[in-house]
């Protein structure tokens, strides 16, 4: 059964967490930083709550393994090709630090550079908004599937979309 706290609840339990159990909050601000987020980015996802977040994460992972099973059954490629095939075209997120697992099965795959590793939940808005214009946008869609074709993984490709301010 999942546990279901307000926004409220979830600040006044992480108030009573002491002082020195968590990891220092500086970690997470390099690492948000070398990702390329922005304070836009941190703005936009703070200011969903934590129910909104955790709805985003589930879906975002629900449509992740639903994609694969496209490609595994109506693509006919094998669960390893599908799972290769979707790491090559989408973005994916995560939380951070990863667990071993996902580094585990990224590794399986052939993914052992840490570009190919997932996003920080925090760039998936402005992710899925670049996205957006180039489904509207033919000619760009094409330039950046060029950018997309030399690029490990399309995480490796979207961190360099990021930092040559693309995306």
């Amino acid at each position: 059964m999942k546990n279901e706290m307000s926004d409220e609840e979830w600040g006044a339990f992480l108030n009573k967490i002491p002082s020195g159990t968590v990891a220092p909050f500086g970690s997470y601000d390099e690492y948000l930083i070398k990702q390329g987020v922005i304070e836009q980015d941190i703005r936009f996802w703070n200011e969903l709550g934590r129910l909104e977040q955790e709805k985003i994460k589930e879906e975002t992972q629900d449509s992740c393994l639903r994609i694969m099973m496209f490609f595994h059954t109506h693509e006919n490629k094998t669960p390893r090709d599908a799972a290769i095939h979707f790491y090559d075209n989408l973005a994916t997120f995560a939380d951070y630090p990863f667990a071993q697992g996902k580094i585990n099965e990224l590794n399986n795959l052939g993914y052992v550079n840490e570009e190919d590793y997932p996003l920080p939940w925090e760039l998936k808005n402005r992710v899925d908004l670049f996205g957006e214009t180039l489904m509207n946008d033919p000619i760009k869609s094409k330039e950046v599937e060029l950018l997309f074709k030399p690029a490990t993984s399309a995480n490796a490709a979207t961190r360099k979309l990021i930092r040559d301010g693309i995306i």
